[in-house]
């Protein structure tokens, strides 16, 4: 006090006032725009005066953290819930708000909104999201502002910002896949050196009733389990069925494709003749070129079939 006039001798803070010159406590209260000092002035006379400290909005609404990581899977429904974040956000000023708008600024792609109160600061999936062929990370940036309407605002809002990255998380929604769209396999006929050789490599799959085959539940080797003849087949090349299931969905997710397996064919077929025995009888004193009776004979073999040679008429 100078010349009676009250005269402020240092700049106060309001956030980190606790005591006043005279050794008073002052009250930490939750006023919204002032707090209230009482100074008591001792004299000939007692006078109280009492001094009203305003808030100035000088501190931006900040995040703690100011960084999220959250795990979204894939298999999420639009409107699964991501994040709240209204309670990660606090006000240093004294008017201490506590209640703040929240935008989602950039980063969604579609696929994040906040579609919930302004002020609930809830991000939720809008889109649909695919870990296999889509965006993995998204990277959200957010904003808190302050009320324009509460008094602890004055001069004006502010505002504090976040980011938020959402990794997507894979789920089982996809069926095994085989590589080749179809496989094909041959061999000899009446080779048993084939019985303990693999013969080929498929993905885990099992096959369709074909007895003279087997396969390995796990790496998919295909192994001849009896010795084939090519002649005694009903259809040659056979087509098999490999069918390759997921272990703990064996009925959900399978995949199928085909095996064409061809016997291939070996000289092991004498000829035959088309008789046992064959029978004729021929005037005397024909003339040279008369015919007498046919002879023919046949093979099973593909091969030696085409190579007969065609027995002249007798």
């Amino acid at each position: 006090v100078s010349g009676g006039a009250l005269i402020l001798a240092k700049v106060l803070d309001l956030e980190n006032l606790t005591s006043c010159s005279d050794g008073s406590r002052t009250p930490v209260a939750s006023v919204p725009n002032a707090m209230s000092i009482a100074l008591v002035c001792t004299s000939s006379s007692v006078e109280t005066l009492v001094v009203n400290l305003v808030d100035i909005n000088e501190f931006a609404p900040a995040f703690n953290p100011n960084s999220f990581s959250i795990n979204v899977s894939e298999a999420a429904s639009v409107s699964s819930f991501v994040i709240q974040l209204n309670s990660y956000v606090k006000d240093a000023d004294k008017s201490n708000q506590d209640t703040f708008n929240f935008l989602l600024l950039a980063g969604a792609s579609a696929k994040f909104n906040m579609p919930d109160s302004a002020t609930s600061g809830i991000i939720r999936v809008s889109g649909a999201l695919d870990f296999d062929n889509g965006q993995r990370l998204y990277t959200l940036n957010v904003s808190a502002a302050e009320l324009a309407s509460n008094p602890g605002s004055l001069p004006g809002p502010l505002t504090g910002f976040a980011t938020v990255e959402v990794r997507v998380t894979d789920s089982d929604d996809q069926n095994p896949v085989f590589v080749d769209s179809g496989y094909s396999l041959s061999f000899m006929e009446n080779d048993s050196s084939l019985l303990s050789q693999q013969l080929a490599t498929q993905p885990r799959n099992v096959l369709n009733n074909a007895t003279f085959l087997e396969i390995n539940a796990i790496t998919g080797a295909l192994r001849l389990t009896s010795v084939l003849d090519r002649e005694t087949l009903l259809e040659n090349p056979m087509w098999l069925r490999v069918k390759a299931y997921q272990t703990d969905k064996p009925d959900l997710r399978t995949a199928v494709t085909f095996v064409s397996v061809m016997v291939s064919d070996k000289n092991d077929n004498k000829p035959a003749m088309s008789a046992a025995s064959y029978s004729a009888s021929i005037v005397e004193n024909s003339p040279n070129g008369t015919f007498v009776t046919q002879v023919a004979a046949t093979d099973a073999d593909a091969v030696s079939a085409k190579q007969l040679q065609k027995v002249p008429r007798v």
